[in-house]
């Protein structure tokens, strides 16, 4: 039976790479293939626990949140332990393809040196730039502009265009440098951008590294019970984390010059609904008319129907909920937060997001945007 190793960055939900990660690793195991998951960071979503994948799991922070600023400095570069530990799971005996989502925020290059000295057939697939670009976008985030400096050129090392600073652009170019030369390196990579605009912007940078360089498009998830004739569509809608790279400046623009109307679901910071517990207020004082009120779509959001659109907000990069218009008579501070985290399963709490709960009668404390 073929083996099929999946590696990523983090063992839960932290966005676009890393669902795809896990919905192929379970699809993959439906499929009757012998998965394993191999992440750098917790927690293990528990989609994948119940799986019956194996999992392994590093337990190391991520570089941002590593309390040892100095030590993950030499992880970004080359994670010793990723490499020691993946290479213990590679059976030589074993026919192994690995899939690649993401590595630069816990594994470090290091895991493709051990692939390729494994002669392990691996696909890469590239959700983002930093296959190519150094500060990962292909943008000038100081000057805002998009840049056409060759990566890893001199003009481009001595350029302050990294969204952070000039001293993490310049880590990040020695991490580049670390990666491309395990490139050159006789390999068995096979490269897949997630668009064909993604592909044709990296492939002169990166197409020369790999046996084959394709596009591979992300599935998307639809929750809808019947498709949408577009083109009776009045309204469009900008759906992402609000910032620069991401185009919602574009996108406000475009609807401005054409004169179209424009939505935009993206917020750093929320304030929600959590009114009530189902079983408090359906065993609660209220009479059945103000019950039923209540109850229906066009009465107050539940703790659970809260957690469902906190989550929502999170994966479109939402960072800070606050839970507000709590009942006295049928909530409770720490019952709306402990419901709601409970939909927010995957994501770590003061470090994915910041959640509050509203005081009811008095003032709040201060959040910072």
């Amino acid at each position: 039976m073929k083996k099929i190793l999946v590696i990523n960055d983090y063992g839960y939900n932290a966005g676009g790479a890393s669902i795809v990660a896990l919905q192929s690793a379970i699809g993959l195991k439906k499929q009757g293939y012998d998965v394993t998951f191999f992440c750098g960071s917790e927690p293990i979503d528990k989609t994948l626990v119940n799986s019956s994948i194996q999992i392994v799991c590093l337990k190391q922070a991520n570089l941002r949140d590593s309390k040892n600023k100095f030590l993950a400095l030499f992880q970004g570069l080359w994670n010793v332990k990723a490499a020691k530990v993946l290479n213990s799971l590679i059976d030589d005996s074993q026919n192994i393809v690995a899939l690649v989502h993401s590595y630069s925020k816990t594994l470090s290059p290091s895991v493709f040196t051990v692939l390729q000295k494994k002669k392990v057939k691996t696909i890469l697939t590239l959700h983002d730039y930093f296959a190519a670009c150094p500060n990962g976008g292909f943008q000038n985030y100081h000057k805002k502009i998009n840049c056409n400096l060759k990566p890893l050129s001199c003009k481009c090392i001595l350029c302050n265009c990294d969204s952070e600073n000039y001293i993490i652009k310049l880590y990040r170019c020695l991490r580049q440098v670390v990666l491309k030369h395990i490139f050159l390196r006789p390999n068995y990579f096979y490269a897949y951008a997630v668009s064909e605009y993604s592909q044709q912007l990296m492939r002169p940078y990166v197409e020369k590294y790999f046996k084959e360089f394709g596009v591979l498009m992300n599935p998307v998830q639809f929750d809808g019970e019947e498709n949408v004739d577009v083109s009776k569509n009045q309204k469009y809608i900008y759906i992402g984390r609000l910032s620069e790279e991401k185009g919602i400046e574009d996108f406000c623009k475009v609807i401005s010059d054409l004169n179209l109307e424009g939505i935009v679901l993206g917020f750093d910071a929320v304030l929600i609904e959590a009114n009530y517990d189902v079983e408090m207020l359906r065993n609660g004082r209220y009479d059945y008319y103000l019950k039923t009120r209540i109850f229906s779509k066009n009465g107050h959001l539940s703790n659970d129907d809260c957690g469902k659109f906190a989550r929502k907000l999170v994966e479109s990069g939402t960072t800070k909920l606050i839970l507000g218009h709590l009942s006295q008579d049928n909530n409770t501070p720490e019952l709306a937060a402990e419901t709601v985290m409970r939909h927010l399963d995957g994501y770590v709490r003061n470090s994915d997001y910041i959640l509050s709960v509203a005081p009811v009668e008095t003032s709040g404390g201060f959040i910072a945007f």
